[in-house]
């Protein structure tokens, strides 16, 4: 039973996930993806049933296959269509005798490995050799075999995602992260059929966050794959931690309804200035494109930055500006006229007092004169 099943990929639980089995040092030879020799049956001398040489089941044995007394050798011939062969493994029985391990190929770059007498019974060659027709086991003595088994590209593991039916389909949103010196290299398939499958995206398998594949386009699909190319070692997995799809509108889900806005842009919209709007002018001197007749066509809101260095020359002395009783240090500055004139002309006015002119020992009574 697996302890760590593909329903984890959709738990929303980015701590959990999806391992897959470990395709060498010998699981790759029952799975019809990754062993290219799987159910191609040869023959062998003495007419031998060599079914079983070829049948995924490493417990599953020929029988013993005899010295052929015309060639003087022991031998099994397998006819594949012409393929890669990067790794190959081998598990014989009862020789006396070294079994070689011939590899066929279209471009004259036959292969012979050597499986010798006495140590592991399970053999593990990496040939890397390409347009292999033909494997022909022999040897001097007789010999069984129990399994014989070669993939043809790095391992494939892969875990897929079926939305039980087709969907328009506009992001996918992986987290696969798999360490350092596990995964040859990592990408997204997706498909209506889970059988014909396209990739559409290369992953980092050794990203530690999740990585986001937006289409240019929604598409119609109902599978959505990670596969794993897995290293050359024995004992090496893949995992997937979560897999999101997300429809036409994204991870962020479809607008809001659009409705009409209560306030208009004006309401809304405010502007900060200085005395005057920066024209140096007291208002009945300012032309008609100046001044708050001219912003109030943008915004209902003005806030001035009133220095307060213009009103008195000393912090703890508290300016009046009280109608008919101004006391202030700029008579020019005219902050009466000046407030009347914006809020005559439609703004509701804030005013924000800056004291940075003065240095912190012009202070006597800050937190009273700060409160004034």
């Amino acid at each position: 039973m697996q302890t760590n099943p593909p329903a984890l990929i959709i738990d929303e639980n980015f701590s959990s996930g999806w391992i897959s089995n470990n395709p060498l040092p010998d699981r790759y030879a029952s799975a019809p993806h990754q062993n290219v020799l799987l159910q191609l049956y040869g023959f062998a001398s003495g007419n031998v049933a060599v079914q079983a040489a070829t049948d995924g089941a490493w417990g599953v044995r020929t029988p013993t296959i005899p010295v052929d007394p015309a060639e003087g050798e022991a031998w099994y011939e397998l006819s594949v269509p012409e393929t890669s062969i990067r790794g190959l493994n081998a598990r014989f029985a009862n020789h006396t005798a070294p079994v070689f391990i011939h590899l066929e190929t279209s471009a004259e770059r036959d292969t012979t490995l050597v499986y010798p007498v006495g140590g592991s019974p399970n053999r593990y060659f990496l040939p890397q050799v390409e347009g292999v027709r033909g494997i022909r086991v022999f040897s001097s003595a007789p010999f069984i075999i129990h399994e014989i088994a070669a993939y043809s590209q790095a391992l494939k593991e892969y875990v897929t995602l079926d939305l039980g039916e087709a969907k328009e389909v506009s992001w996918v949103r992986s987290r696969h992260f798999n360490g350092v010196g596990n995964v040859l290299g990592s990408y997204l398939e997706v498909g209506q059929d889970s059988t014909d499958m396209r990739r559409v995206a290369t992953l980092n398998p050794s990203a530690i966050h999740y990585e986001t594949i937006r289409f240019d386009s929604t598409l119609s699909i109902r599978y959505v794959r990670v596969v794993h190319e897995i290293v050359d070692e024995n004992f090496k997995k893949a995992s997937v931690q979560e897999l999101t799809v997300y429809d036409a509108f994204g991870a962020f889900g479809p607008p809001p309804q659009a409705k009409s806005q209560k306030h208009s842009f004006s309401d809304l919209f405010g502007i900060n200035t200085v005395w005057a709007w920066g024209t140096n002018r007291i208002p009945s001197l300012q032309s008609p494109d100046e001044g708050a007749q001219k912003f109030i066509r943008a915004g209902s809101n003005a806030r001035n930055y009133h220095n307060l260095h213009w009103d008195t020359a000393d912090p703890d002395e508290i300016p009046s500006y009280t109608r008919g009783d101004v006391r202030v240090l700029r008579g020019w500055t005219q902050w009466l006229r000046e407030y009347a004139d914006w809020k005559q002309k439609g703004f509701t006015v804030n005013v924000t007092y800056t004291f940075d002119r003065f240095h912190e020992s012009a202070w006597d009574t800050p937190f009273a004169s700060a409160a004034a």
